[in-house]
């Protein structure tokens, strides 16, 4: 379906961001974008005219959420996009839970959930994985709004546009359109898990709530929304995000005919990208970030979802668990899908796996944004020793 294009007055960028701090700052004095979970409710019922079907289901998570960014309060820039991205999960939660599925509904096709860490070509593949006949992946404004509306994809490019305007370098980084595809977490956050949000904030009760909590209700609301994205688009689901990495054994309990794809990469390439991507998180909504910080945050994050990981996978079918090396999918893209879908038993066409493959780049891997772990507070032997149990084996060419 064509999407409409939004006009914008263009400004220097400078100044266009210097007005709309401007106007935010004005709103907020007045009483908008309440940091509550009075104000995100009624947002969301207000958005919709639904209301929550199971009471109590998120009322924890909101509340610790609230209480810690009462603590450490973002600017009004941070405010703005926080409540408004609360306010959307809860509305598109409801929106899941009052829609025309019989409960438990999920996915017809078995889904393609792509659980690799941050800059190990998880995108590079999803898009290659497009190519599989009756598959296709879940782009953002779906995966914010499973049920869409007529005005579904306009706000989810409204919400890209804020971003680029208050911090662009984020969309120089991470490729972001309401019609590509994106992280999962968007889902996960209907039931106010995404873990992604405690390395971006300074959410500390928060994290630890994350670390204890059970998520298979989370699952099933995820399943069910994989279901209803489905059903719109007509076809399977190439879906990604680090996070299911927490989760291996849920989602193969939850949908056991998925194939879940785990791709590997030396964590010396990539744990030092993600820092970026956190420290400019944390600038735009707290206008600051601390390096020492940002690298305690990426290396905990990383060690937490690998031994996850490791964990989940072993009572996992052969075929349903598939290892992808990085090095392996950068030399030989083609052949990768390939043996993916011979493991996996997965429909493959060869002829369109290399149409797909001329119209790609691959994801940029951190050249033209470069940092150094010793920029966050890292370093090589530091990593290595925390992160031991991750063996070689998965990663080495």
């Amino acid at each position: 379906m064509a999407k409409a294009k939004l006009r914008v007055k263009k400004r220097a960028p400078q100044k266009r961001r210097r007005v709309a701090e401007w106007f935010v700052s004005r709103i907020r004095r007045r009483g908008a974008y309440a940091l509550t979970p009075e104000a995100v409710v009624h947002t969301a019922e207000r958005w919709t005219g639904l209301s929550e079907a199971e009471p109590g289901e998120v009322e924890e998570p909101l509340d610790v959420l609230c209480r810690d960014l009462a603590a450490r309060p973002p600017t009004d820039v941070g405010a703005l996009m926080i409540a408004t991205m609360l306010s959307q999960s809860l509305a598109g939660r409801y929106a899941v839970q009052h829609a025309s599925l019989p409960p438990g509904s999920v996915p017809t096709t078995p889904p393609i959930v792509i659980v690799g860490w941050y800059r190990t070509a998880t995108t590079f593949l999803q898009s290659l994985l497009e190519s599989l006949p009756g598959y296709h992946f879940a782009p953002m404004y779906l995966l914010m709004d499973p049920v869409p509306g007529p005005l579904s994809w306009v706000r989810a490019e409204i919400a890209v546009r804020v971003i680029g305007t208050f911090e662009p370098k984020l969309i120089q980084l991470h490729d972001v359109a309401a019609s590509l595809p994106e992280e999962d977490w968007f889902i996960m956050n209907q039931h106010l898990i995404a873990d992604a949000l405690s390395h971006h904030w300074t959410v500390p009760n928060y994290a630890a709530w994350l670390r204890q909590v059970d998520r298979t209700a989370a699952y099933r609301q995820w399943a069910r929304s994989l279901a209803l994205i489905e059903k719109a688009q007509k076809s399977g689901l190439v879906v990604k995000d680090p996070m299911h990495m927490l989760s291996i054994d849920t989602i193969a309990k939850t949908l056991p005919e998925a194939r879940i794809i785990w791709t590997h990469r030396d964590p010396l390439e990539c744990i030092a990208s993600y820092g970026s991507l956190c420290a400019l998180q944390h600038r735009l909504m707290y206008g600051e970030y601390a390096s020492d910080w940002v690298g305690g945050v990426v290396l905990g994050a990383m060690d937490r979802y690998l031994r996850a990981g490791l964990s989940g996978r072993s009572g996992v079918a052969k075929d349903r668990l598939i290892d992808v090396k990085y090095g392996d999918l950068v030399r030989d893209p083609v052949g990768t899908v390939r043996a993916i879908c011979q493991q996996g038993n997965l429909p493959y066409c060869e002829e369109a796996t290399q149409a797909r493959l001329k119209r790609l780049k691959l994801e940029r891997n951190g050249s033209e944004h470069a940092v150094s772990l010793e920029q966050w507070g890292l370093s090589p032997a530091q990593v290595r020793e925390r992160l031991h149990f991750y063996k070689d084996e998965y990663w080495q060419v």
